[in-house]
Order: structure tokens, then C-alpha cells, then sequence
């Protein structure tokens, strides 16, 4: 084992949201433990991880967290994140014996857990901070979705990429050909959504925008297949609604990067 490199332990890697949290690890340079209750033969992220170890059930809590302290010893664990309620639940009863050295659990403070189980104890918090009207914080979060920060891109570069060959690529035939401002990415995400209605499982959205082109880019990934296969849709769009280009690539094996 490599002792420079940090181990993260993640836990219940059949999740759905175990396949960004493990590509986001090792984009950081993190060592990689994955768990899970079934065997690693039918959970296909066990080969995105560099050791697997099927859990108990954490209802059976004792033999769930000692096991959990056992990995942590034995792999010297310094992150564990665990994906899924029971585990978290377990996990916080359990913070003072195994959040010991280097060791920490990602995921929030005993008293937020506990207080957001208790429905009644979470309505008594929000009644006593918050004066606004339910109209009011609807305004608010409106307010917030239509001010989302995006990535940014070039459509000069995107636009000779694609358009020279080699790519499955549609300039024509568009949904969008109506002119309507797109000030927002929340719009141009609705607006992208148009040119591919009957996607598979989507389990991704990014918008990007080229402030100097005046041009959107919504990216949509869609699981294929559970946890191996995924496909991409690029839909680009003028900052007055109209489509000019789409780009389809995949689908694509979870461990092939896009060209």
C-alpha cells in the first residue's frame, strides 16, 4: 500500500450517487475503499475501487460498526463517506469510537442528523429562525435557482471540433428555432431538454457558457447501463434560444473518457 496516499472509505457502493463520489475521490488522488452488502461479483463499482469488502446490514449495528472500525485499522482509513440513511444513522450513534486519529466521517454534526430525523424537532428549529411567509422563501428560492453560476467554454473551439468529422453530430432538424432570451441556465437546461425528450436515465446536468459568443452548452449523462454504461448529449444554443448543434457521444464504458 502506498502510506503517502490517503484512504477514503465509502460505503454502500451499489448506490447510485457511489459512481461520482469514486471519480471524484480519484480525480483527488485518494486510495479508494468500497463497501457493500452484496458480494463484489454484483456490484459493478467494485472494480472502480482499489479494495472491496462486502458489509454486514447496519441494522445489525454492533456487527456493522465493528466491522466498519476493523477496515478503518486495517486500511488505515483517514475519510469514510457513507451514501446511504441507515448507514449514516448507524455511523452517528457511533462518532466518538471510530472518529479516532486521523479518522473522520463526512457527513454533518451528530445534533444536525438527529434534529433532521425528528420531524417535530425539525419544524420547531424552522418555526424559530424563520419569520419570512412561505410565499416569501418561494421567492427566495426562485431568486436562487435563476442565479446558478456555470462553467465556461468555447464555442469557436466546440464548433470546429465537432463540425470537422468524426462525431455524431446533428446541425439541423431542431426544436428550438423560436427566438426566446435565455438569461439564465435553468432556461437553457428546460430549452436543451426540448431536442432530447425520451432520454434514458438521466443522471447528470451541466450548463457552460461562452460569454463572448453569446452561446449556451447543456450537457446531459445518461446511465446506460447500471454503474458501467453512459451516454452524453451536448446541446448548444444561442443566448436568444435558438439550437445549433448537438453532439451525441457514447454509450461509453465508466472507466473510457470522453474524446
Amino acid at each position: 500500500m502506498n502510506t503517502t496516499q490517503r484512504t477514503a472509505l465509502v460505503t454502500a457502493i451499489g448506490s447510485f450517487s457511489a459512481d461520482a463520489v469514486i471519480r471524484t475521490l480519484r480525480q483527488e488522488g485518494w486510495r479508494i475503499i468500497g463497501t457493500d452488502i452484496y458480494e463484489a461479483d454484483w456490484v459493478a463499482a467494485s472494480l472502480m475501487v482499489d479494495a472491496f469488502y462486502q458489509a454486514p446490514y447496519a441494522s445489525e449495528e454492533e456487527k456493522y460498526i465493528d466491522f466498519i472500525r476493523d477496515i478503518c485499522t486495517r486500511e488505515q482509513v483517514s475519510r469514510i463517506l457513507p451514501l446511504i440513511d441507515v448507514e449514516v444513522d448507524a455511523l452517528n450513534r457511533h462518532r466518538a469510537e471510530i472518529e479516532t486519529g486521523d479518522c473522520r466521517i463526512c457527513m454533518s454534526p451528530e445534533k444536525s442528523i438527529r434534529i433532521l430525523r425528528d420531524k417535530f424537532e425539525m419544524k420547531t428549529l424552522v418555526d424559530g429562525v424563520l419569520d419570512e411567509s412561505p410565499e416569501e422563501i418561494r421567492q427566495k428560492i426562485a431568486s436562487s435557482v435563476q442565479n446558478l453560476t456555470w462553467n465556461t467554454f468555447s464555442w469557436e473551439e466546440a464548433e470546429k471540433k465537432y463540425t470537422s468529422g468524426g462525431f455524431d453530430t446533428r446541425q439541423q432538424g431542431f426544436v428550438n428555432t423560436t427566438s426566446q432570451t435565455v438569461a439564465d441556465p435553468l432556461t437553457a437546461a428546460k430549452l436543451a431538454q426540448k431536442e432530447y425528450p425520451q432520454r434514458s436515465r438521466e443522471i447528470g446536468t451541466q450548463v457552460y457558457r461562452d460569454e463572448t459568443a453569446g452561446m449556451w452548452k447543456v450537457t446531459f449523462q445518461c446511465e446506460v447501463e447500471f454503474q458501467s454504461k453512459y451516454e452524453f448529449w451536448d446541446v448548444y444554443l444561442t443566448e436568444d434560444g435558438i439550437t445549433k448543434l448537438v453532439v451525441y457521444e457514447g454509450p461509453l464504458e465508466f472507466n473510457v473518457e470522453r474524446k
